[in-house]
């Protein structure tokens, strides 16, 4: 006998639930991806609102049980050991990863902000370090 799928089985907007997931890993799309088994370029697809890519039943699955074992072990999603630590030198190489992983115009704003921040941070800190 075949078990009737219930509507608490398939969400409504695949897109959203995986986009919901997503943030709840606090996972970057790069590290999501990694994880995920899949290349940044298809995890991004997913994400776009203006692509028509949507996420798998059985991605969405994985999803899920990658975030249900990381609450079961007691820890919350973390990024690479290098991004965790910022004084290892392979950070700058992670964030470069990252940053070329997105697409020309959104880096370029990214870029901008990232240097209001830091510049903003040398502010507070008094000007003592440059």
């Amino acid at each position: 006998m075949t078990r009737a799928k219930s509507n608490s089985d398939v969400p409504a907007d695949p897109k959203q639930e995986f986009r919901r997931l997503l943030r709840a890993s606090g996972w970057s799309q790069a590290e999501a991806a990694r994880q995920l088994g899949m290349t940044p370029s298809a995890l991004s697809q997913i994400v776009r609102d203006n692509s028509p890519v949507r996420p798998s039943p059985v991605t969405l699955r994985l999803f899920q049980l990658l975030l249900a074992r990381e609450n079961q072990a007691g820890t919350s999603p973390s990024p690479r050991p290098s991004a965790a630590n910022p004084g290892s030198a392979s950070w700058v190489n992670d964030l470069c990863q990252e940053l070329n992983q997105l697409d020309p115009g959104i880096r370029e704003t990214v870029l901008i902000k990232l240097l209001g921040i830091v510049k903003a941070a040398k502010r507070s800190q008094g000007g003592s370090q440059k």
